[in-house]
């Protein structure tokens, strides 16, 4: 991993500051574009592999009601027949690396391609030529460039995908509270206690959910990490600083903008 350099700025500097600055240029390009793909993608398999694997832990509970109502789910019990429940600790257990595992894989595979790729083009870094005051200029403008990649890099709500995932938990979940209910009690009453019932479980469980894609989507955006944005603003300041410093130019542009502001507010 590239390591952020922490001495001030001074001539000495620019050379390594600008090979540190356009190699993270390359791989923020690269992580945009990754996180782009492998969050949504990562986050349509972990929901589709979490509902399978919620299944099969509601049948490994082996209760008759459970079991029943499972069944009456369209789909989901014949694609999880074939999956480990002889006990819950196994169907909990599988569903951990069912869940986790087969989606990191896939995020690892499409990382593994778009590694391949850039490898494939990768070009020398540009020397960077010219005068002192060009050479920083150049660094400034470089600094600011790769600030503004490393924002846009996407930050993942989970909020969304575990509102979808607990949505599809509703239909089982209701009738294993029916099935649970019983008695003299009115059709009406026992259906408004079937809800109430469901309405707790799926809050426990959108929070179970919230929890688990938290951890997949922490785990998946370590396939870009990258700094944070503040010290790339810190770098884009020491550089910035260091071009006013060498570039007389530059240094009364600035003084003159700041004078014209200093005017308008005065007017103002």
């Amino acid at each position: 991993m590239f390591k952020p350099l922490k001495q001030d700025m001074n001539p000495q500097l620019v050379k390594e500051r600008w090979n540190y600055l356009v190699k993270w240029e390359r791989r923020l390009k690269r992580s945009v574009l990754l996180c782009r793909i492998i969050q949504p993608l990562g986050a349509a398999i972990f929901t589709l592999n979490m509902l399978l694997a919620t299944m099969n832990l509601f049948l490994s509970i082996g209760n008759a009601t459970v079991t029943e109502a499972i069944r009456k789910v369209p789909l989901l019990p014949a694609m999880v027949e074939s999956f480990p429940r002889d006990s819950y600790k196994d169907a909990l257990i599988f569903a951990g690396w069912f869940a986790f595992l087969i989606p990191l894989a896939i995020s690892a595979l499409v990382l593994g391609v778009l590694f391949a790729i850039d490898y494939y083009k990768r070009k020398p870094v540009p020397e960077l030529k010219g005068t002192e005051a060009e050479c920083a200029e150049a660094l400034s403008h470089e600094a600011e460039w790769v600030y503004n990649l490393r924002r846009k890099l996407p930050q993942w709500a989970i909020f969304t995908e575990t509102t979808v995932l607990t949505a599809l938990t509703i239909w089982p979940i209701l009738s294993i509270c029916l099935g649970f209910l019983g008695g003299d009690e009115p059709a009406v009453l026992q259906i408004a206690l079937a809800c109430f019932v469901m309405l707790v479980c799926l809050f426990v469980v959108f929070w179970i959910f919230a929890g688990c894609f938290w951890v997949f989507s922490k785990l998946n955006a370590l396939y870009y990490w990258a700094p944070s944005e503040w010290k790339f603003w810190k770098i884009f300041n020491e550089v910035d600083d260091y071009w006013e410093s060498v570039d007389p130019e530059e240094y009364a542009r600035r003084e003159r903008v700041a004078a014209q502001r200093g005017n308008k507010r005065k007017k103002a």
